[in-house]
């Protein structure tokens, strides 16, 4: 059972988590202006505001007071099954936060505006010169931070659970190569078929 200091922890903890998320919208509605609305004059300072923003948004992450929160309400109380689900998101995100320096988190926002701007002008008019060192620069950053949270994983498996949590390639693989044997064979009946792609409705 939960004591009410014990409950105070955790709304706080939550009320911090609520703060981030808010700000991360503001830096989606950023890109998605940058995207849609902003002029390509405007990359060279629009680059500098995400830059700003993520870097608030990954101290708040990375905020001491944040582990303190987890490390007291984990250890105490008993948690309903969304208060649980609650507090272990909330510290895969603070380890996660913590094994990342500010600073790559501000280059590679910066980095992100530049790219897409050059990608789009790029796809434009078809010359892709001042594209491809803004697209190494990128990579080479997203695998020093795939190398600031891997551990002992691949960098594909640690970028791929941010988005497919538990996931693995080799998993993945496994998958893959079961539906690559059935597709193929859908396939090849597909071709030897003289039947219409799309039968007859019944009369």
């Amino acid at each position: 059972m939960t004591t009410p200091s014990q409950t105070d922890m955790y709304q706080s903890l939550m009320m911090r988590y609520h703060e981030i998320h808010n700000l991360s919208g503001i830096a989606s509605l950023l890109q998605w202006d940058q995207e849609v609305m902003m002029p390509k004059e405007g990359a060279g300072q629009r680059a500098e505001q995400p830059a700003a923003l993520k870097t608030v948004i990954h101290s708040k992450k990375t905020d001491e007071v944040i582990g303190e929160l987890l490390e007291k309400v984990e250890s105490q109380g008993e948690w309903t099954a969304q208060q649980s689900a609650d507090l272990r998101e909330a510290k895969k995100s603070y380890q996660l936060a913590t094994q990342v320096p500010s600073e790559l988190v501000a280059e590679i926002a910066r980095l992100e505006v530049h790219t897409t701007q050059a990608w789009a002008e790029a796809r434009s008019s078809g010359e892709y010169e001042a594209f491809w060192p803004l697209f190494k620069q990128t990579l080479a950053r997203r695998r020093d931070f795939a190398d600031a949270i891997r551990g002992d994983r691949s960098r594909y498996d640690a970028l791929l659970d941010l988005y497919e949590p538990g996931e693995t390639s080799e998993n993945l693989t496994v998958l893959f190569a079961d539906l690559r044997g059935k597709l193929i064979e859908i396939l090849d009946k597909g071709e030897s078929s003289n039947s219409p792609t799309n039968p007859p409705a019944p009369e």
